[in-house]
């Protein structure tokens, strides 16, 4: 709520938090909040901090789409045909079971660097929570629902926008708010291990060069965009239906 004294008081908390490892590790380590809020207002201004921050919105964007439509394709089938469900799940198990590092760290080592190869790992870390969210709850949808769409001879289409899509749409937010919350971060992650473009490539080149001001900004940026992202994109997606 816009009146909540909440979000001043973490902040408080949080520079207080701050000045306290400044003066438990140094200042080599940890940069003065007042030179980190300098920084970034001077890498602001200029044109490649925003390209950066477009690069990894794109590539963390776009994987979530892609995801999105993987999920929502083989879940409502695989959740309407046990045969189908029996095939996918334990897929998706494996790669839910599998941390992001890994993906990254093998499709780097086996195609490179680049854009397309960025997006498609951060898709594999994203589908499994979306695709089960998804199969489960087109699994739960009441069967007298489709008999009665069969006997009143219901196009496959209207069963899809009037019936399962309305039916999955609660359970299937869950994944969604995972998937939301973690393609900026899986993408950042990407970057910093095989990009040159990106949030992720900034924070590994501050890292490189000691620049913990720039590297501190950066982690502010990204820190920020996925706050946002939770308090403003998800309650507005969750309010469409």
């Amino acid at each position: 709520m816009m009146g909540s004294k909440g979000p001043l008081i973490f902040l408080l908390l949080a520079i207080i938090a701050w000045k306290g490892a400044r003066l438990m590790f140094g200042c080599a380590l940890v940069p003065d909040p007042v030179g980190t809020m300098v920084c970034l207002f001077h890498l602001a201004a200029t044109r490649n901090f925003w390209f950066h921050i477009a690069m990894t919105l794109f590539r963390g964007g776009a994987a979530l789409a892609l995801a999105l439509g993987l999920a929502m394709g083989t879940g409502i089938v695989a959740g309407r045909k046990k045969t189908v469900m029996d095939m996918i799940m334990p897929l998706a198990a494996v790669l839910q079971a599998t941390p992001p590092i890994f993906w990254i760290t093998l499709v780097l080592v086996w195609a490179g660097t680049g854009s397309i190869v960025l997006i498609l790992v951060v898709t594999v870390s994203l589908f499994p929570p979306l695709f089960l969210s998804t199969a489960m709850a087109a699994a739960d949808l009441d069967p007298r629902l489709f008999e009665l769409a069969r006997v009143h001879r219901v196009g496959t289409f209207s069963v899809i926008k009037d019936i399962i899509l309305p039916g999955i749409f609660p359970n299937f937010l869950a994944g969604f708010s995972y998937a939301l919350g973690s393609c900026l971060k899986i993408a950042a992650v990407a970057e910093f291990l095989g990009a040159d473009q990106g949030m992720g490539d900034r924070i590994y080149w501050a890292f490189r060069m000691l620049d913990m001001e720039a590297l501190f900004a950066w982690g502010l940026v990204l820190i920020g965009i996925g706050t946002a992202m939770d308090f403003f994109l998800y309650p507005a997606f969750a309010g469409t239906v």
